[in-house]
């Protein structure tokens, strides 16, 4: 009897939901300075980031929805999950500050190459500059070729994104010409491994150390009951 119980039990948590794993640590410096180490685990129409800074640990979960993205964020204390709406318009708001887009729906990332090549970890990047409209900031992305799962990831996260605003009447017109475009560039540049952002207390910094396929089970991305 206790083993067939433990069987179910191995059933019911049987690892069946392909996804990616992407480690990755975001620092700034400046005024306030501070190290976070991040797992972020990625599937499609989930997101889970599991952080760790100072000795304390964090969580958080995503669930991309039509029209939203519902955001799980996990007290340390309790164990408790509070729950807060992203709403597609502020989604918006942030993705078209970093396209030129015409009034017939065609859509330019606003985002330019140099000839700025280094070694980010283990992989060859290029640096290439995009100005947000929307913060009045020119950001820093750093472009890898060398890493077909991170492309591969970086693309279902492009996707993801927009499942949010997919059938928004305000973007409609222009979300043929975006995927178009995004994925020219993953096709031609790769992903980005490193973003560097100016802000006025100091540098914000996000650097990805590894990325890798994972299977996880079925309940993973769910938000355990009270």
């Amino acid at each position: 009897m206790r083993v067939l119980l433990f069987l179910l039990a191995f059933w019911g948590l049987s690892f069946s939901l392909p996804a990616y794993l992407i480690q990755k640590e975001v620092s700034t410096s400046g005024v306030v300075k501070s190290v976070k180490k991040v797992k972020l685990y990625r599937t499609k129409g989930y997101e889970k980031e599991i952080w760790e800074q100072n000795g304390q640990k964090g969580e958080s979960i995503k669930h991309f929805k039509k029209g939203r993205i519902v955001v799980y964020q996990k007290n340390p204390a309790t164990g408790s999950y509070t729950r807060s709406d992203l709403p597609a318009t502020m989604l918006l708001a942030g993705f078209m500050s970093t396209f030129a887009c015409d009034q017939s729906g065609n859509c330019k990332a606003l985002l330019e190459p140099t000839d700025k090549v280094r070694k980010i970890g283990k992989w060859k990047a290029r640096l290439f500059t995009v100005k947000d409209n929307l913060l009045g900031k020119t950001i820093n992305l750093w472009y890898t070729k060398d890493s077909k799962v991170l492309i591969e990831a970086e693309k279902l996260n492009l996707e993801n994104l927009l499942s949010v605003v997919e059938g928004d009447p305000r973007v409609t017109v222009f979300l043929d010409s975006i995927k178009k475009e995004m994925n020219r560039i993953m096709n031609n540049f790769g992903a980005p491994v490193m973003i560097e952002t100016s802000t006025s207390v100091g540098q914000h910094l996000e650097r990805i150390e590894s990325v890798k396929k994972v299977d996880l089970p079925e309940n993973f991305f769910k938000v355990p009951k009270p």
